[in-house]
């Protein structure tokens, strides 16, 4: 084929693919937008509820089957665990990761038990309280007791 052939061919399939984008851009524009059909709701009524009798369980002295009387225990004391003060003290487990400072607030990473919190000063998270803290240390209060964490 000679250049001018394959130059007419190719310009009639750009022509041709062109108008097929042409007449697909036309029509989409051309079409009408659909009416939403309006949807009248009714208005909601709530349902009445009756009241449920209140049914009262009475203790009968008597066993209908066998004519006997009941045994009631009047010793139900419940035993109150004894506190032991000599139970070691134990601190969670607290590791102080770091500070964030601005120029309001000052706040502190730490991790109590696996649990990673950011704390401001006089806040309490797990009954750890942050009583103060710098860039390298803090020093939390747990139970009554102080102890200082470094990072």
């Amino acid at each position: 084929m000679k250049k001018k052939q394959k130059t007419y061919i190719l310009l009639v399939i750009v022509v041709v693919v062109w108008s097929v984008v042409g007449i697909q851009f036309f029509k989409y524009s051309q079409q009408q937008e659909e009416e939403i059909p309006v949807i009248s709701y009714k208005k909601f009524k709530t349902k009445t509820v009756a009241k449920r009798e209140v049914y009262k369980v009475s203790v009968h002295e008597r066993d209908p089957f066998l004519g006997t009387l009941h045994k009631t225990s009047k010793n139900n004391i419940v035993k109150k665990k004894k506190i032991s003060k000599n139970e070691p003290f134990v601190f969670p487990i607290i590791k102080y990761k770091g500070m964030i400072a601005s120029e309001e607030n000052t706040s502190f990473i730490l991790v109590v038990n696996g649990n990673q919190y950011i704390m401001r000063l006089r806040s309490k998270k797990e009954d750890v309280q942050l009583i103060s803290g710098t860039k390298k240390e803090i020093k939390v209060l747990y139970k009554g007791k102080y102890k200082t964490f470094k990072k």
